[in-house]
């Protein structure tokens, strides 16, 4: 038998040098990649809509569990390095807080431990793939995920008549498929703009924003098609006028005084000259009417269940229950025959019949936070990767006035909002060692 080459032998003898912890942080470093991608997949599908993995369904739950306890588990085998992270991100620890103490208050006591915990659990997970990832493996990521749902979509677009004629692809609802495809388009765009991938996988990701593009308009959600075009107008901006600008004196400067003249000019003449209702005008162009499918009238029930309880909420699980009396009348209301788990379809009012005005406005301090800190990662390292989670944080941030992505544990959108806002508030060092040669601070600006 030939002897073992000396590199091999190396590896041995460093290997015998570590301890069992170390060989442990090894070998989740080689597994990082895969839990990721698993996180996505458990994240994005809903396996019972999908022909084939309905059997599967049962499954999604505990592996989502797993997948959680292997990140909680990276989190405290590497706190040396998380630690000065999640101290930075104290913002996001305030909401959990309420949530612990509504269990001296809260009917069911239980539900508000229970979500204490899930909240400090979808913390965690962000934490994590802020500090152990670089930002374009988290983007692929979530490409090639969204990618398969994209064409599942297409081979099953199930145009619904309960939706009026919206398909909802294989995610049974049509905003939720809208704001997958939207994850879809803005993962596929920034690669197609990104000048380092190579030239099959932007003209693949090229094709994929078409398909997005096309699945989201036959959704019919209106708001997304809304950020598809703030989104486009963004990177598209940044790609081909502010990166280019970094090469002239003062330009950019120059670029956001125009920018900012021009923005007030137009407002100035839409209201005070023409006395255009732009409210009105950007419901119609959105196909929405005023009380934007009834969500007017739950907001209006949620600020008076608010102002029933202004300072303590109801506790989670308090208001949004069969036993609730008020939350089986408004669903009548609404026409529903049987028990739906709803929500007030704004992420403040949520927080704020749950916790009272504490939680309503530390759910604002959150979502300013999480842009100031997107913001600062971007200014620090004017990468696309980073303008990528800039411009998701911003969307998902206005998508909290009609939606409550945010107010969901382990979901996507929240978990990716998190990722990105603590980027941002990474030390100098940590930053540049995770993002190695994605970053900036060690390649000139190609990007």
């Amino acid at each position: 038998m030939a002897n073992p080459s000396m590199e091999t032998m190396e590896r041995r003898d460093l290997r015998s040098f570590q301890t069992p912890m170390e060989q442990l942080a090894v070998l989740m470093r080689r597994a990082d990649p895969y839990a990721l991608a698993a996180w996505v997949v458990l994240t994005t599908f809903v396996f019972e809509l999908i022909p084939g993995l309905a059997p599967l369904a049962p499954l999604a739950g505990p592996a989502r569990y797993l997948v959680v306890l292997y990140m909680a588990a990276g989190v405290v085998l590497n706190i040396s390095v998380i630690w000065p992270t999640l101290m930075r991100s104290w913002p996001v620890f305030v909401l959990p807080a309420l949530a612990l103490a509504s269990a001296l208050w809260n009917a069911n006591p239980s539900a508000s431990v229970n979500k204490f915990v899930l909240m400090i659990a979808t913390i965690l997970v962000g934490a994590y793939i802020a500090t152990r990832y670089r930002p374009k493996n988290i983007i692929l990521t979530y490409f090639f995920v969204e990618l398969v749902a994209g064409v599942l979509c297409v081979m099953n677009p199930n145009f619904g008549e309960t939706n009026q004629g919206a398909a909802t692809g294989v995610f049974g609802h049509k905003n939720y498929f809208a704001l997958h495809m939207f994850f879809l388009y803005l993962s596929a765009l920034v690669l197609a703009l990104d000048r380092r991938s190579s030239m099959p996988m932007r003209l693949l990701a090229f094709g994929a924003t078409g398909m997005a593009a096309y699945l989201i308009l036959i959704s019919q959600s209106a708001t997304t098609l809304a950020f598809v075009a703030a989104s486009s107008s963004g990177l598209l901006f940044y790609s081909f006028v502010w990166k280019p600008a970094s090469g002239v004196p003062h330009m950019r400067s120059l670029i956001v005084v125009f920018g900012l003249m021009l923005t007030l000019l137009a407002i100035f003449i839409l209201i005070a000259i023409l006395h255009i209702d732009l409210y009105g005008s950007m419901l119609d162009v959105l196909g929405k009417d005023r009380t934007l499918s009834a969500r007017t009238y739950i907001w209006a029930y949620g600020e008076r269940v608010l102002s029933d309880n202004p300072w303590t909420g109801v506790g989670p699980g308090g208001f949004w229950n069969p036993q609730n009396g008020d939350a089986v009348s408004l669903q009548t209301t609404l026409g529903y025959k049987k028990w739906v788990q709803l929500t007030f379809h704004n992420a403040y009012l949520e927080y704020g019949v749950q916790f009272g005005y504490p939680g309503y406005f530390a759910t604002i301090f959150f979502v300013f936070w999480a842009i100031y800190a997107a913001a600062r990662s971007w200014f620090r390292d004017q990468s696309i990767y980073n303008a990528y989670f800039l411009f998701f944080v911003m969307l998902i941030a206005v998508r909290t006035n009609t939606e409550t992505d945010i107010c969901s544990d382990f979901g996507g959108s929240l978990v990716t909002l998190l990722a990105g806002a603590m980027r941002g508030m990474r030390p100098m060092q940590d930053a540049v060692a995770i993002d190695g040669p994605d970053s900036l601070w060690r390649q000139p600006p190609d990007r």
